[in-house]
């Protein structure tokens, strides 16, 4: 539990970080994605101030069409992590200093939200306009009582202790569900529909996209992606969970039917 502790206040920390610009011969540096102990107090070169240009990269591996105005940009802060961004992208600009331009090799994961992003292979023309450090703060009373209404670090760590001890009993309530969820699957032996299976991946479908829009992705983007084909894609992939919520929803109805017990 106190591992736990430890790590959720590195995470607070983390996110309470700020960044200033840096100074003199740096150069863009990679650090972990988790913050602990052995972190310096200031990460030097920990984010990169970048400009963009993206071009289609050809057969030959050259550059061919420029990308659309979505796919670059100027001043794109990118936080020097394993994996952030692009795969591979930070490790590609590790090292280089302002005033620094290269062209990284990048694909595009195949879930970008601009369809026609998907998959595609790419090259960027990266220069370094500048570099930052970030700084945590330091752990002590004085920030405990800044980020929450405890007066002292050993409050704040109760609090966070109280937390997690919760959430490790709901996490246990969620486990015996999924067990009971398994055992219901596995004794039923029942035909479910295609009719029933359209019907629910349909709804799920519509909620997908209502969430996008939720999330910011404008309606054209939204409405691009409302096709038969990615209707269908969606289908196959989500249809074993599907069939297996339906046989879910089938045994607890027919369980409430016998017991007298009404289901919501």
């Amino acid at each position: 539990e106190d591992d736990l502790v430890a790590n959720a206040l590195q995470e607070m920390r983390k996110r309470e970080a700020s960044s200033e610009d840096s100074e003199g011969d740096t150069v863009a540096t990679i650090y972990g994605a988790r913050i602990g102990d052995d972190t310096p107090d200031r990460a030097v070169g920990a984010v990169a101030v970048v400009d963009l240009k993206g071009f289609k990269r050809t057969e030959d591996g050259g550059k061919g069409d420029a990308l659309p105005d979505i796919a670059v940009g100027e001043n794109v802060e990118v936080g020097m992590e394993s994996g952030k961004f692009f795969e591979g992208f930070v490790e590609s600009i590790e090292g280089m200093k302002a005033g620094d331009t290269r062209t990284v090799p990048v694909t595009f994961p195949e879930n970008h939200k601009v369809p026609e992003l998907r998959g595609l292979e790419a090259l960027f023309d990266v220069t370094i306009k500048g570099l930052k450090d970030r700084i945590y703060p330091t752990l002590d009373d004085a920030w405990a009582a800044k980020v929450s209404d405890c007066k002292t670090m050993e409050e704040l760590k109760e609090r966070i202790r109280q937390q997690v001890s919760q959430e490790q009993l709901v996490s246990t309530d969620k486990n015996i569900v999924k067990a009971l969820e398994e055992r219901i699957v596995g004794m039923v032996d029942v035909e479910i529909p295609e009719t029933l299976v359209d019907e629910q991946t349909k709804g799920k479908f519509a909620q997908m996209m209502s969430d996008f829009k939720d999330k910011g992705m404008d309606d054209e983007t939204v409405k691009s992606m409302i096709t038969k084909e990615n209707y269908e894609k969606y289908k196959n992939k989500s249809r074993d969970n599907t069939v297996r919520s339906l046989k879910i929803s089938f045994v607890v109805g027919e369980i409430a039917k016998k017991e007298g017990i009404k289901v919501d």
